[in-house]
């Protein structure tokens, strides 16, 4: 089952020349964008350097094994991928430049965005969710929020890349990732709307129905495509566009949604024929219950439910992982100072995430206790 590293052997020795930047060249920047590049690529857009170089300075760093550790989440071999692409023709002369990384914990925000210069284009890629339980909370925070602050972050960020990159523009993302480039292109000036070629959407959380109805979604409609693997959990949160194709993974249950499982083949995805049962379970249910409550109160349980988790005084779920004995107790407790009606609806949700989620994980019992609990 060939992958991203794979596709670098296939085609690491053709330049865009030979053979010009496609979706899966964008996956794979899309996923180098979760590494810990802090110190090493610079905020300026004047300022770049190439995936050779960035390559060698994380080799090269002290702290290497400290910035290999992304998260409990996020494929631990990303790091190696960025290693095996700047060695490669094709990717190491690729430019990056303009690296803003965003992190505050009081309006739950978490933004990372990269430019990279591939194929004489402008690619702008917007980092996913990352380890932290704040970035996931942002997430959740999609449904009641009129923009998240990553949204705003995103918006502003294209518009700076497209004044200092005069190319055609890409725009990418993995998992919030993909939101945020479906949300900052469909919101970007049409000046800017016309010089992006295209619009890449990697399993990246949806939007209420109405938006896909906006004229500003319709105006870069012919320009997404939006990819998600047979089982997806992050991308059937609220609702995806119409258009889309589904990529067979050899991940297991949500690491699925990890884009170094995803099946390549030199030319693209190794597509599947649909979504899988647990997928279209937890769309509907999800959406269902979405749909059957006011923003305001949607509001209340989601941060009813985070109240929950961020009782446990883990930062990230690696954190919650190591120290689940004691991060499970004081959930409960939190869990316990509730009134009934909270209770059912982070039961609800909560059991929903560990029917969709389907592992054995310390975390996932958890949630699978708290939907099978009683008042």
């Amino acid at each position: 089952m060939a992958n991203l590293f794979d596709y670098v052997v296939w085609r690491g020795d053709l330049d865009f020349d030979k053979v010009p930047f496609g979706k899966i060249d964008a996956l794979l920047l899309a996923q180098i964008s979760y590494c810990l590049v802090d110190g090493f690529v610079s905020e300026s857009f004047d300022e770049k350097i190439t995936l050779k170089e960035l390559a060698n300075r994380m080799k090269n760093t002290d702290d290497l094994e400290r910035r290999k550790k992304i998260g409990y989440l996020i494929n631990k071999g990303t790091t190696d991928l960025l290693f095996k692409a700047g060695d490669s023709v094709r990717f190491g002369s690729v430019q990056v430049c303009g690296y803003k990384n965003v992190f505050n914990e009081e309006i739950s925000e978490q933004f990372a965005a990269f430019t990279f210069i591939a194929d004489k284009k402008c690619v702008v890629s917007f980092r996913g969710t990352d380890d932290s339980i704040v970035g996931w909370k942002e997430d959740f925070n999609i449904a009641w929020q009129e923009k998240i602050p990553s949204v705003i972050e995103a918006e502003n960020y294209l518009l700076s890349a497209a004044k200092e990159c005069k190319n055609k523009i890409v725009v990418i993302g993995h998992s919030k990732g993909g939101h945020l480039a479906v949300a900052a292109s469909s919101s970007a000036e049409k000046n800017v709307q016309k010089r992006i070629e295209i619009v890449y959407n990697f399993d990246g959380p949806g939007f209420e129905k109405q938006f896909y109805e906006s004229t500003e979604f319709i105006s870069i409609k012919e320009k997404l495509v939006s990819v998600y693997p047979e089982l997806s959990i992050v991308g059937m949160i609220f609702y995806h566009p119409s258009d889309f194709e589904i990529v067979k993974s050899d991940g297991v249950a949500v690491m699925e949604h990890d884009a170094l499982t995803w099946q390549v083949c030199a030319n693209g995805f190794d597509l599947a024929e649909d979504f899988n049962s647990k997928s279209k379970f937890f769309y509907k249910a999800f959406n269902e219950w979405a749909e059957s409550l006011s923003k305001n109160q949607i509001e209340h349980f989601v941060k009813a439910i985070f109240s929950v988790i961020e009782a446990s005084d883990a930062k990230s779920n690696q954190e919650l992982m190591e120290n689940s004995i004691v991060a499970n107790a004081k959930m409960i407790g939190k869990y316990a100072s509730f009134d009934r009606d909270t209770k059912k609806e982070v039961r609800k949700v909560l059991g929903m995430l560990a029917d969709a989620i389907h592992n054995n994980s310390p975390f996932v019992k958890l949630l699978r206790s708290f939907g099978e609990s009683k008042d």
